[in-house]
């Protein structure tokens, strides 16, 4: 018998708030070579919001990286959960690879309460039941056009996407928290 166990999170960790901080950044974060970072960073070019890759340099190697984007690798869940705190949102751009990918990013960053932008892979969108427009904002992998427009529109709907962020850290809370996995 095969019993499937989705992927859970700290969520007295990540929602824990932190002092003084406010929201300004957009976010991507993962170390993996499932992200495409190129469509990110021709996504977010010119974009007037500073944008900060959580990530190891050689994961965006020959890529142009615009002037408002800054990568950098985070050591430690302490200031991951604090890049989190400061983004207005996180964008998890994935290649569709057949396999999990982005899935403990889109679990941190909704316990911390950020709004999501994540491609819709189906390592993304069979493994969890978020919900397009009431949990997170799913894209088309590889559309650069897409993924900029939507945020654009995440940025200039302030009230829908901070919504979008409470509603996706409440249904994180109720059912993929360590408490779930160690029942």
């Amino acid at each position: 018998k095969v019993v499937y166990i989705p992927y859970c999170v700290d969520w007295r960790f990540f929602s824990k708030p932190v002092k003084n901080i406010k929201r300004t950044l957009v976010v991507s974060a993962g170390v993996d070579d499932s992200r495409d970072y190129a469509t990110l960073l021709a996504a977010v070019k010119d974009l007037p919001i500073e944008v900060v890759i959580a990530s190891r340099p050689e994961n965006v190697h020959g890529l142009i990286i615009p002037k408002n984007v800054t990568v950098k690798f985070i050591d430690g869940y302490v200031k991951m959960r604090t890049l989190f705190k400061r983004a207005r949102l996180v964008v998890v751009p994935l290649k569709e690879i057949y396999r999990s990918a982005g899935q403990r990013v889109v679990l941190e960053a909704a316990a911390a309460g950020c709004p999501l932008v994540v491609s819709a892979v189906s390592g993304m969108t069979t493994a969890y039941d978020f919900k397009h427009n009431k949990h997170l904002w799913y894209v088309a992998p590889g559309n650069p056009l897409a993924l900029r427009r939507r945020i654009m529109y995440a940025l200039n709907h302030p009230r829908q996407t901070r919504a979008l962020g409470r509603s996706a850290a409440s249904w994180v809370r109720r059912h993929y928290t360590t408490r779930h996995l160690a029942k």
